[in-house]
């Protein structure tokens, strides 16, 4: 056997790198998305050079066996220019060119062309018959008329290229790169180069990792990468609706507000007799346009309230209250509701732990869960129990109409409606969609509200709430069984535990009793069970701020008389016209002007106030001390 030349050697490794990596780029791009045009068309690309790099690879070595590769040759030369076809194919598809005329002649001139240099190969009018040199190398070159039509296709080929390259419409011409080193190599077999061979692999090798590359980080290849970026644009676009869906509910909303306010007003002030006296079936049909009017104005508080919901923009605002009270203001809102129907409640339960719920949206859960029964319960009974399920420190409420089912085909829709979250029927829309609101604001406070019916035995509503983790400081202090005669108790009302610990340091020193509350509601509570001296009270709290809880005090008979002042964080305040307000102080709270406002409030609540003193305050007793608090809190 002649020994191995370099040049040889080289040629042989190059051919097989070349089907390896070929290969292995064609499996990569039918398995990613075997369907797909694009990837078709490059996969007879890479999978032609990788055919030609073997059948170069068997030529290398039958020269040194004296075995004629002319067979070879030809396997090897098709799928060359098979590849060519497909390349030319794959450009034009992947460059998504408007022009479609000049797509469909580049590739009917492409095949055309290459279907002519097909029948030259197995008409053996292509190659020149190989001749064995003394070292045992075959040499082959193109014939007169395979140089030509090669030229021909060569030029076909940069034609092409050039076009998409120069076009502006084209969305990029990367695939032109990689195309590149194949046009060089084959204008190495075109002149005839005695390392042509050697060329031509390692051109196309290039080519291969340049079409690789862009496989690898296109999305038009990978059907992943595709599904990601598809999904993307589906979620943005949904983000984009449900904004445009919420902004529309919100605008309409107020819309539909403003008249219906005046609608529910006007028909209230005549039912109050502020345009005369009307006839009775008159009234009636006033009475029904009311009630309809609340009852849409219900009906689209509830919409923008699961528009709210849906698109993640409803906020909660926990604070420590009882269990008790809420059922207490939920039975208040419905006391008309409840009268009309007939229906008689029970209650059974007793020492539940405070809740850290949203006050307003626990009231709202349990006024739509009270009034589908209610409903449903003519002339009949409620009855409300309660207790802590403690594997969840959750505690459970649940309101049943006793001895009433609810009919089967309308307790399957509650419950549709509470599974799925959405309203299910036409019927009662109003209520099953408030239903559907309860539902998921206990799911946003991590509780459930469920749904059965016992056909004979009633329909319950289980309400499961979260308890408070730990009694919070302020109520510690109130649950106190004896509080300190000797010591007046000043109930301080605001949301942050901080404040209320701040002003406890300041007055216990002072010889005063400090009890807490985190809420209006709580405030008013603890204000009926302790009696205090006097009321610090922060305006701004969620659910029932100060605002609410002064209009509730002013109306008690045992609590409008406790003076109140007023804490705000804000220095721009006026103080509401209120004979309770004795002063205001703004935060940060100063030890000094606090104390002097108590003070303030044990010599009114001392003095004798049927015979007005000095020590009584006045109208400008309580600016006098607005203005001494203010200097306090400058100096304190």
């Amino acid at each position: 056997m002649p020994p191995i030349s370099v040049l040889s050697l080289s040629g042989l490794v190059s051919s097989f790198v070349l089907f390896v990596f070929g290969a292995a780029i064609t499996v990569i791009i039918l398995w990613q998305r075997h369907q797909a045009r694009l990837n078709q068309y490059l996969a007879l690309t890479t999978g032609g050079m990788a055919a030609w790099g073997l059948s170069n690879a068997v030529i290398s070595i039958a020269r040194y066996y004296d075995i004629d590769p002319t067979p070879v040759i030809a396997a090897g030369s098709t799928a060359y220019f098979i590849a060519m076809l497909g390349l030319i194919l794959f450009v034009t598809e992947f460059e998504e060119i408007e022009e479609r005329l000049f797509v469909r002649g580049a590739r009917i001139l492409e095949a055309t062309w290459v279907s002519i240099i097909l029948v030259l190969i197995f008409a053996g009018s292509f190659w020149q018959e190989p001749a064995l040199q003394d070292n045992h190398r075959y040499v082959y070159h193109l014939t007169d008329i395979g140089l030509l039509v090669a030229m021909i296709l060569l030029i076909l080929n940069g034609g092409i290229a050039l076009f998409i390259l120069r076009n502006p419409k084209a969305r990029r011409a990367t695939i032109i790169i990689a195309a590149l080193p194949l046009f060089i190599g084959g204008l190495a077999v075109i002149v005839g180069l005695d390392a042509s061979h050697f060329i031509n692999n390692i051109t196309a090798f290039i080519s291969i990792l340049l079409i690789a590359r862009i496989v690898l980080k296109d999305q038009l290849f990978n059907p992943l990468v595709s599904l990601y970026q598809e999904l993307s644009e589906k979620n943005a676009l949904l983000e984009e609706t449900s904004h445009r869906k919420t902004e529309f509910l919100a605008n309409m909303s107020h819309e539909l507000r403003t008249p219906l306010n005046s609608i529910i007003g006007y028909t209230e002030l005549l039912l109050g007799g502020t345009y005369g006296d009307f006839p009775e079936n008159h009234i009636e049909r006033i009475n029904r346009i009311n009630r309809n009017g609340h009852r849409l104005l219900e009906l689209i508080n509830n919409v923008l309230d699961l528009s709210k919901i849906d698109a993640g923009r409803l906020e909660l605002y926990p604070v420590y209250i009882a269990p008790t009270l809420l059922i207490d203001q939920a039975l208040a809102t419905l006391d008309t509701l409840i009268q009309e129907n007939g229906v008689k409640i029970n209650r059974s339960y007793q020492k539940l732990p405070d809740l850290y719920v949203d006050e307003s949206r626990v009231q709202q859960i349990l006024v739509n869960t009270l009034a589908n029964l209610v409903r449903l319960s003519p002339n009949g009974s409620i009855t409300i129990s309660g207790y802590l399920d403690t594997s969840r420190h959750h505690v459970v409420l649940q309101i049943r109409n006793d001895g009433i089912a609810t009919p089967i085909g309308n307790a399957e829709v509650i419950k549709q409606t509470l599974q799925s979250g959405q309203v299910v029927t036409t019927e009662q829309q109003s209520a099953h969609l408030g239903l559907a609101i309860s539902d998921r604001l206990a799911q946003m406070h991590g509780g459930r509200l469920l749904f059965e019916n016992t056909p004979g035995g009633g329909s319950t509503f289980t309400i499961s709430l979260p308890a408070s983790v730990k009694q919070p400081a302020a109520d510690q202090r109130a649950a106190k069984a004896n509080l300190d005669p000797s010591r007046p108790v000043i109930l301080v009302i605001d949301d942050n535990i901080e404040a209320i610990e701040v002003i406890e340091g300041y007055l216990e020193p002072a010889g005063y009793q400090v009890v807490g509350a985190q809420s209006g509601r709580e405030g008013l509570l603890r204000a009926q069970e302790i009696k205090p001296l006097a009321i610090t009270l922060d305006m701004k709290m969620p659910g029932l701020d100060g605002w609410g809880v002064l209009e509730q005090l002013k109306d008690h008979e045992t609590l409008q008389d406790v003076p109140v002042v007023i804490v705000s964080a804000t220095d721009q305040f006026t103080p509401p016209q209120n004979k309770q307000v004795l002063t205001f102080i703004s935060k940060p709270i100063a030890r000094r002007a606090l104390i002097q406002a108590i003070r303030m409030a044990e010599q009114q609540a001392t003095s004798d106030t049927s015979v007005p003193s000095k020590t009584t305050p006045t109208s400008d007793d309580i600016i006098s001390g607005h203005v001494q608090a203010d200097m306090s809190n400058k100096n304190g």
